[in-house]
């Protein structure tokens, strides 16, 4: 359904959800929570991430789960939001759909989390939520994850969102909303704790099988092992619905950054839950996360841009003032260049053959004039064209396909004298997932599409992606 703003305001007015689990769950005097929270983020053993878009993290009482939550929340850094929104599962009240909180706060030991009423309004217009206030009232899962989010989001609003379908249709038909409607400044949190009451090698068992999946980013695969009962997460719907909403927003590289069960706590094996914390961050390297700084960034683009200007001029090709130490580096590096959106060309160099600023300096010509599939560029197209340049890391040979990651790895296929190479971005750009990716690589390498699983050499690189 959806619903007005002025509705969901007069709606909301008064309204403030109380803590349901403190003094259970964590602690319930405002100081013995701080602090516990603080020194889990601190004793977080992850370093924060650049281009994190979103997070799963466990619900569990805090002394069983709350070290594997804190690695999600201590992966954030300093990247600025100023919502989350976090999908979590109803344990108590069963309803079909999506449920949305209705009320001006959430109340917390530390104070209230104001609720977004505005977002809730825009997202209402893309994906039909109900309100379910029974859900809201004692469910633990959505409730739990909010200390750590006053701590690592100070500020921040919420979108409150409870799950009581947990199919591939409501968890895609969420995810890909929450993309149309909400950008950077939003983190989407899933909340879910992963198989319950197995021996301890068995639960490790069902929760490698979810470990797998989220790795690989494949949410409709993984619910689906999750309904066969290879796998079990009390939470798969909404585990299910932030990969969606991380493909669809890009952030095609997910890291499990911690898990456990709750046997390592307690020591005993015999019944435990599992707990798993992942990010899923953006493939390439944001302006506050460099590899190459900003100012390298910007003088690579400046030169290939001058580069085509001398080339269509007649003249000869720019040097470059003052390269800094890491320009003068051999480095391989492709130019990609695209008119409108169509690609025009994209030649660079694999290996480390020259410095950097020369092998963007060639390739920008290159490109411009030598890639086979296209007519060369004309002067009149110059001033429409866009430059993309691809720094890559050094090759690393890939003796199991299985752990090529898309929108992590670029990869190349040799076999028999030929050779094929896709950059990271490519599959993430078709749609692609991994077997799509080997199949296309080699494609491009003039072999049959299953060629990668016998007889072929594979190596991943990573690269750092920026254009004008």
């Amino acid at each position: 359904m959806r619903y007005d703003l002025e509705e969901l305001k007069r709606r909301a007015a008064g309204r403030v959800r109380a803590p349901a689990v403190a003094g259970s769950f964590y602690p319930a005097p405002p100081e013995a929570l701080k602090r516990q929270v603080e020194e889990l983020l601190r004793r977080a053993e992850v370093e924060p991430l650049c281009g994190v878009r979103a997070l799963v993290a466990p619900h569990a009482g805090y002394v069983y789960s709350g070290a594997v939550a804190a690695c999600a929340y201590a992966s954030i850094g300093e990247n600025a939001f100023r919502r989350a929104a976090v999908v979590a599962p109803t344990h108590r009240v069963p309803f079909d759909g999506v449920s949305a909180y209705i009320g001006e706060a959430f109340e917390t030991p530390l104070g209230p989390v104001e609720v977004d009423l505005e977002a809730l309004a825009a997202l209402s217009a893309a994906y039909p939520l109900k309100v379910v206030a029974a859900a809201h009232e004692l469910e633990h899962s959505l409730e739990v994850q909010l200390p750590f989010i006053q701590a690592a989001l100070p500020g921040a609003r919420l979108v409150p969102l409870l799950m009581g379908s947990q199919d591939e249709e409501t968890a895609r038909g969420l995810g890909e909303a929450l993309a149309a409607v909400f950008a950077e400044e939003t983190l989407v949190v899933a909340s879910s704790d992963l198989s319950h009451y197995h021996e301890d090698s068995v639960a490790r068992v069902l929760d490698g099988v979810v470990e797998g999946h989220v790795r690989s980013l494949e949410p409709a695969r993984f619910l689906r092992a999750v309904e066969s009962g290879q796998a079990a997460a009390c939470g798969a719907g909404p585990m299910a619905a932030a990969m969606f909403y991380a493909r669809a927003v890009g952030a095609t590289v997910p890291r499990v950054v911690a898990y456990a069960t709750s046997g390592d706590v307690t020591g005993d094996r015999r019944q435990v839950v599992g707990y798993l914390s992942a990010v899923f961050t953006m493939p390439v390297a944001v302006e506050d996360c460099p590899d190459l700084d900003r100012h390298e960034r910007r003088a690579l683009l400046r030169l290939a841009r001058e580069a085509l200007e001398n080339h269509f001029a007649g003249e000869k090709p720019p040097e470059p003032k003052a390269p800094s130490a890491r320009l003068k580096e051999k480095r391989g590096a492709f130019v990609t260049l695209t008119e409108e959106g169509r690609l025009r060309g994209c030649i660079g160099y694999v290996e480390p053959v020259v410095p950097l600023w020369r092998a963007v300096r060639e390739m920008a010509v290159a490109a411009a004039t030598g890639d086979p599939r296209f007519s060369p560029v004309s002067p009149d197209e110059l001033e429409r064209l866009r430059i993309e340049i691809s720094v890559l890391s050094p090759l690393t040979e890939c003796r199991d396909p299985g752990r090529v990651t898309v929108g992590r790895h670029g990869l190349i296929v040799r076999r028999g004298g030929r050779s094929g190479l896709l950059l990271p971005q490519v599959p993430q750009e078709q749609g692609w997932d991994r077997e799509e990716f080997l199949a296309h690589t080699c494609l491009k390498a003039g072999l049959g599409p299953e060629d990668w699983k016998s007889g072929a050499e594979l190596y991943t690189f990573t690269a750092q992606v920026f254009g004008e």
